[in-house]
């Protein structure tokens, strides 16, 4: 059947609703509340000056949003555009690796929108999440190139894995755990082991290693900033270490089942017989796979399976031998987003209901857009829900209370000992330079005519923020009385956010 002007195939349909998904998404940000969350502050914090490394996340994204912020200024726009466009790229490529390994692109359409029913990325990623993005993102193209080198076997390919590995590094230091895990699996497939040991892997490797030098250079030579909260998450057992290690096997089984939740309940709903599939190890019956003639589904399959292996058994190693007690789920975030496309992968072709598939997608399509709605709801409706969240945080109206009444200029210091404080008044003041105790790096020789120090509601200068200031300034600041600082929380009048300060005249 011939093709109208008008009409959309699948594909079409699904880059259209992704594009104008998550254009809304920047557009509610934008619009909603123009107060930045912890994450963000981080970024804008830390943009301000460019270093081959920070703190102990890599240093990728704060790279990219120097790029951003130069372009759009430090504006939520310029935020959420980044973040954004991240997402519609892991989800299309997503889409795209799908389309080579299922039936039609109608099962690559539903397995792509169940990120819907994965709160991690559908929930967390727009609410507070920042290198767990770009993870995600480059995780999801890392797998796509792979899929085009194991089935192509070109050099062009080699080259970007070595790129996408690099990057992959930079973006956040758990992906290692992902690309390692990826090439030990194709090891174990006689068709793909051919690829991974070519010679042309050595260009990879050299491409790989020459974009994280900089970086490792400096986390070698900064080694505690780059570790130590790291560590302090993973909450390393000191006592009993039986117990320590069930605490640590209980936590792996528990974020995993907490990162694909609700995920996994809506294909028991829609498609039950899938865990049957997948339990007894059936070979897949839906097709040819569109990858490649050489390579069928039942190898695709098969590759993931031993991924999923590997990264479980080196984490039972973690908890094992060093005594981590504690994962977090979006952890999970850079491996079980292949999840959706090994279980479509795994079904058998009679098990395929049309009518259930097509609930399937009626219920991701659903939660994407109750996202919207509660997204809205939790900020425009907080006084109803007697629930402050950070776009509620009145801190555009109290830096034009601080320039007003107090005439603090603009291009001056700011001084806090609250990362969110510190990174929304850097914005809003329009400060040349906001740092915390916690962000020592960013420290500079330059001598500011006024310095705000900012801090939550506590009558006396805390001590980490009056060491700084003592920095910039040779005068008696200690027994100086602070002020409040006093204003409405955003979309209500009842509860008030209050602070305290002190300006320092530095003539």
């Amino acid at each position: 059947m011939r093709r109208t002007s008008f009409s959309l195939t699948i594909s079409e349909k699904f880059y259209l609703f992704i594009l104008f998904y998550f254009l809304i998404q920047i557009l509610l940000r934008v619009f909603l509340s123009d107060s930045f969350n912890l994450d963000e502050t981080e970024e804008i914090l830390w943009s301000q000056k460019f270093l081959w490394g920070y703190n102990a996340q890599p240093p990728l994204y704060n790279w990219c949003m120097i790029c951003f912020f130069h372009i759009f200024g430090y504006t939520t726009f310029a935020l959420s555009l980044f973040k954004n466009s991240l997402l519609v790229l892991g989800f299309v490529f997503f889409f795209k690796s799908c389309r080579l390994l299922l039936l039609n692109e109608e099962l690559a359409t539903v397995a792509t929108l169940s990120f819907f029913l994965i709160p991690e990325i559908a929930w967390q990623s727009q609410t507070d999440r920042a290198t767990s993005v770009i993870l995600f993102s480059i995780s999801i193209l890392t797998f796509y190139v792979f899929l085009k080198l194991i089935s192509t076997k070109k050099l062009r390919y080699y080259f970007l894995c070595g790129i996408l590995f690099g990057l992959g590094l930079l973006s956040k230091y758990n992906y290692i755990l992902f690309a390692s895990s990826l090439l030990l699996s194709a090891l174990t497939i006689p068709k793909f082991k051919k690829v991974i040991l070519d010679r042309y892997i050595i260009l990879t490797g050299i491409i790989a290693f020459l974009i994280i030098l900089p970086h490792s250079i400096w986390f070698l030579t900064h080694i505690h900033e780059a570790s130590g909260t790291t560590i302090g998450k993973l909450q390393i057992a000191t006592h009993n270490r039986i117990i320590g290690m069930l605490k640590g096997y209980l936590s792996i089984l528990e974020e995993s089942v907490l990162f694909l939740s609700p995920l996994w309940l809506f294909y028991l709903i829609f498609i039950p017989s899938g865990y049957k599939d997948i339990i007894k190890n059936r070979v897949g019956n839906l097709g040819p796979c569109r990858l490649s003639k050489e390579i069928d589904r039942n190898d695709i399959a098969n590759l993931l399976e031993n991924l999923f292996f590997i990264v479980y058994i080196s984490l039972i190693i973690l908890v094992t031998f060093f005594r981590v007690t504690h994962f977090k789920s979006r952890w999970f975030c850079g491996f079980l987003f292949l999840f959706p496309v090994y279980f479509f992968i795994r079904l058998k072709k009679e098990d395929l209901k049309v009518r259930r598939v097509d609930w399937l997608k009626r219920s991701a399509i659903a939660s994407s857009i109750l996202v919207y709605i509660l997204l809205f709801g939790r900020v425009y409706f907080a006084s109803h829900l007697n629930k402050i969240c950070r776009p509620n945080y009145p801190f555009s109206e109290m830096a034009t209370i601080l320039r007003k009444k107090q005439h603090f200029k603009a291009h001056q210091l700011v001084i806090s000992n609250d990362q969110l404080i510190a990174g929304n008044f850097k914005v809003h003041l329009k400060a040349n330079l906001a740092i915390t105790p916690r962000t020592p790096a960013l420290v500079d020789r330059h001598k500011y005519a006024q310095i705000l120090l900012i801090w939550p509601k506590n009558k006396r200068v805390p001590d980490n923020i009056l060491n700084l200031a003592k920095l910039y300034t040779n005068r008696e600041i200690k027994d100086k009385k602070s002020s409040i600082l006093v204003a409405p929380y955003k979309y209500t009048k009842r509860r008030k956010y209050v602070l305290n300060y002190l300006i320092i005249e530095n003539n």
